[in-house]
């Protein structure tokens, strides 16, 4: 009888050491069930990061926000700081007369359509200057016409600075306006015959 209840016992314990063992076990794999799920986690969101067009994405976006930065500098300047781009992604126009109102791009005048479109022309050329690039032509299509005579010099002014140094780049003005022809070295002028509907393009140059 002693030694079947010591054999008992025995087993007893031995089950017991055997159930802690597996209670152990069981606490070790999930503790690594835990750190294994966590990195495939990390390494499921790096996946997705880094996919070609996440990643272009992602410079993309740094660069936008640069040249509205930048655009922002040369719009106030050109507008005495009554303008400056917005930091969304939209390139909207915040009056800052009005407390940053939000301006889209349709309710801009002509004139400052064509302000905010050269502020970005002159941050545009700026930063692939700085990136060691070259940018060879510009087309500015009016917007002269809504401008006054203070606004006109600086937006010539603007344009200037983007043929300035030793840049070979060539800028494109049309305008309808009739004291820009004084203000440009090159002119194309279309002149319709009024007799006949036909368009002329007397090319020449402009006021030395």
């Amino acid at each position: 009888m002693v030694a079947d209840a010591a054999a008992a016992a025995a087993a007893s314990a031995e089950r017991v050491r055997t159930i802690e063992e597996t209670l152990a076990a069981g606490a070790d794999l999930e503790a690594r069930l835990v750190v294994a799920t966590g990195a495939r986690n990390v390494a499921r969101r790096l996946v997705a990061d880094l996919q070609p067009s996440r990643f272009l994405a992602y410079l993309l976006e740094e660069e936008r926000a640069a040249l509205a930065d930048l655009g922002s500098v040369h719009l106030e300047e050109l507008t005495d700081g009554a303008y400056r781009f917005s930091d969304d992604d939209a390139f909207h126009v915040l009056d800052m007369n009005a407390g940053a109102a939000d301006r889209t791009a349709d309710s801009l005048s002509g004139g400052e359509t064509f302000l905010a479109s050269l502020a970005l022309a002159l941050a545009l050329a700026e930063m692939v200057a700085r990136g060691g690039g070259r940018l060879d032509s510009f087309l500015l299509d009016e917007g002269f016409g809504s401008l006054d005579a203070e606004h006109l010099d600086r937006a010539m002014d603007g344009i200037g600075r983007l043929v300035a140094g030793d840049v070979d780049r060539l800028v494109v003005v049309v305008s309808h306006v009739e004291q820009m022809r004084q203000l440009m070295e090159d002119l194309i002028v279309l002149d319709k015959d009024v007799r006949t509907g036909e368009t002329r393009v007397l090319s020449g140059a402009g006021p030395a």
